[in-house]
């Protein structure tokens, strides 16, 4: 018993020692602290220093120095909390809040308020974030906002861990650089492999190449590899600025905000250098590209070619274009051109006794702000003989119409030859109701005679292109010209980047449900592939192709493009091609083991079928009315066409035809193996592709704190 009790003791002593030496331990080991003010008082129970007024703590041992308005130790809790402006270094990271406790037994802290973190050139914005030191992981219970040179990263919430230099985000995810753009439900992100995957309704723009895209799942690395699934949707536009159409696409450059690592970045309080504008959408269609009311484009401090390209439905190649770019950097105050320069007139006016931005708005039809930026102007004052330059939209063919008293949209629609329904789409009016002073845009079919002259030089950065006159057919050149869209979609859309010494290419694989829409061609397959090195298209497996009035029919076809133009259709084996005749409402058909379509300027300019070719062609008398049909055999037919009508034909080889009289079985008459099917042509789609979510912020998400903003100061005098 004595032995026991012997033993008893010694236990419970070695539970005491043990308790005082965690007790210590957890304390933490502090090697500096001051302030203005020490006072020490009991707070629930619990002894307290409270350290008032410029107060600071510094601890070696931890790496960290903690810097507030006031700080409270809680002697007997292992517990620090600070209050106001506070700022933590340690050796890897800088952190600025509102509020915190720090919890040094288990190093758990949490800060409250106005949460920033600066790690290496990350920095994330927070209101409650959870933080431990030791493994680097920050909870964002609230809202999350990350910033670097590779752009921003908003979510409702998240978990960052940068050891592991990986971060999950969840709820409404925006990640934003300066030429792309992509938000989702969720995101898993490892940046160091330079690997994500993103959750729910997705959508995402490529400003490079001109791509939209959606699904319900996206996934891409930094090999190139990019795969969207679930109602996969991708977009591209391609434009070319001389007017003819070049696919510089299908081109899907993967790494969409695949990394956020920088080098260096600007964090001014007060602005965000290196970041665009809130990304929106790359034009939905072809005909939407370049409707922008605006000829030039003043630049205000932020803004990047990207987000103008954006706002003005152009691409940021065709801005370089024509402002002369070789790089992209901008001037705040410079002017560019948002219109290609061959559709923009230089007008030159020198104001007049009386004249005011009202009149001269009024005469030539355009906006009194777009005059004051022309000219740089900052009040409405003018000067007699001052000289004011004015950008007139030649090609658009469209004005600006300020409503009088007692106007309305049906008057105003037949003064310019416009229906009501083209006067409010032209300007997003959901009634018919309009106050007088509105500016609304509308068609003009006659040339303006404005004085234009010819000007050789001028100092401000607007480009100057002398045009003497505008030729009036030019008037009614399409909007649209030199723009084209291809849409694909299926359940699964796989691309890979390939790259070499000198080259770098995109294959785009489509797979289940395959449908595809351009300009030019149609298409649906089981299986797709486009190679945009090629340029071409192959389809397997129950494909169908449709180009005007031609279906074609195979289990495999390859369509070659040129400059974006549909070049030639090869299909094997055993296709089945169908012409329709509109003016005899008949069905010209042909099968055999192989064709080829030839193509000229995007026109169907030749079919050939060879290894045993089967047609059936139906006729027409000199009146234009049906005339019987030509059913032939031959080993190999070639037919010629011209503006889509059949125009002559050629057979070689042993021949067997038959006329067919003029009857109805001749008129329903089909070849074996028939393939008519125009219901499942894919058609351009009318659900627009736009975001579900509203523009990042370009302001951060409160008031940066004093210290942050003095640190940042720091670094800018550096």
């Amino acid at each position: 018993m004595n032995t026991f009790l012997k033993f008893l003791r010694s236990a419970l002593l070695l539970l005491v020692l043990l308790s005082l030496f965690t007790s210590a331990r957890a304390q933490i080991l502090l090697d500096s602290l001051d302030a203005d003010l020490f006072v020490t008082e009991t707070i629930d129970g619990q002894r307290v220093q409270k350290m008032l007024g410029n107060a600071y703590i510094i601890s070696l041992e931890e790496d960290i120095e903690i810097f507030s308005d006031s700080i409270y130790r809680y002697i007997n809790l292992n517990e620090i909390r600070a209050y106001g402006n506070i700022q933590i270094n340690t050796e890897n990271e800088k952190i600025w809040s509102d509020s915190l406790v720090y919890f040094t037994d288990i190093d758990f802290t949490q800060l409250r308020g106005r949460v920033i973190i600066e790690a290496d050139s990350t920095t994330l914005f927070g209101s409650s974030v959870d933080y431990r030191f030791s493994n680097k992981v920050a909870h964002f219970i609230d809202n999350i906002r990350l910033e670097d040179p590779e752009g921003i990263l908003t979510a409702n919430s998240g978990f960052y861990y940068r050891e592991a230099d990986s971060a999950v985000f969840r709820g409404q995810v925006q990640l934003r650089d300066t030429t792309q753009y992509i938000e989702g439900d969720s995101l898993f992100s490892n940046r160091g492999e330079k690997y994500y995957e993103m959750y729910g309704e997705i959508f995402a723009v490529d400003g490079d190449n001109n791509s939209t895209l959606k699904g319900d799942y996206l996934e891409a690395d930094a090999s190139g590899r990019r795969l969207l699934r679930g109602n996969a949707w991708l977009k591209n536009i391609s434009e070319d600025t001389t007017g003819t159409a070049q696919s510089d696409s299908i081109r899907t450059r993967p790494p969409i905000m695949t990394s956020f690592r920088p080098d260096s970045v600007s964090l001014r309080p007060d602005t965000l250098s290196d970041v665009s504008d809130s990304v929106a959408v790359i034009a939905d269609d072809e005909d939407s590209i370049g409707q922008a009311e605006a000829l030039t484009h003043r630049v205000r401090a932020g803004e990047t070619l990207f987000g103008i390209a954006r706002n003005y439905n152009v691409t940021v190649d065709s801005l370089k274009k024509w402002n002369n770019f070789s790089g992209n950097n901008l001037n705040t105050g410079q002017n560019l051109l948002v219109k290609p320069p061959e559709s923009v007139s230089i007008i030159k006016h020198t104001v007049r006794p009386k004249e005011t931005l009202f009149s001269l708005s009024r005469e030539y039809q355009v906006t009194i702000e777009q005059i004051k930026s022309w000219n740089s102007l900052t009040s409405n004052n003018l000067n007699v003989g001052q000289e004011l330059t004015f950008y007139k939209d030649s090609l658009n063919g469209e004005s600006i119409y300020i409503v009088e008293r007692g106007d309305n949209l049906f008057q105003i629609a037949r003064d310019y030859n416009m229906t009501v329904e083209e006067l409010r789409e032209l300007n997003n009016l959901t009634t018919n109701n309009i106050t007088a002073g509105q500016e609304l845009r509308v068609k003009t079919t006659d040339s303006t005679n404005f004085s234009i002259d010819t000007v050789a030089s001028d100092t401000t950065n607007v480009p100057v292109y002398a045009r003497a006159e505008v030729p009036e057919d030019s008037l009614r050149s399409p909007r649209s010209a030199g723009i084209d869209t291809t849409h694909i979609r299926a359940s699964r859309i796989l691309s890979q980047q390939y790259s070499t010494p000198t080259d770098t290419s995109t294959i785009v694989n489509a797979y289940e449900n395959v449908r595809i829409w351009s300009r030019k061609f149609s298409a649906i397959s089981d299986t797709s592939r486009y190679d945009d090195r090629e340029e071409t298209f192959e389809l397997w497996s129950n494909a169908k192709t449709w180009h005007e009035q031609v279906q074609l029919s195979g289990p495999y076809i390859k369509v070659f493009l040129q400059d974006g133009e549909i070049d030639q259709l090869r299909a094997f084996p055993k296709p089945f091609a169908v012409q329709q005749d509109t003016s005899l409402n008949r069905l010209n058909q042909i099968k055999g083991d192989t064709l080829n379509a030839y193509f000229t300027g995007g026109d169907l300019r030749e079919i050939h079928v060879f290894g045993g070719s089967h047609l059936l062609r139906f006729t027409k008398n000199d009146q234009g009315d049906p005339d019987g049909a030509i059913d032939l055999t031959a080993p190999s037919t070639r037919i010629f066409f011209e503006d889509g009508e059949l125009v002559e034909m050629k057979s070689l080889g042993t021949i067997n035809g038959s006329y067919l009289p003029q009857s109805e079985q001749t008129s329903k008459r089909q070849l074996e193996g028939f393939i008519w099917t125009p219901d499942l042509q894919p058609q351009r789609p009318q659900e627009k592709m736009i975001p579900r979510f509203p523009p990042v912020p370009e302001v951060r998400p409160f008031e940066l704190p004093r210290r942050y903003v003095n640190y940042i100061d720091g670094k800018t005098d550096q």
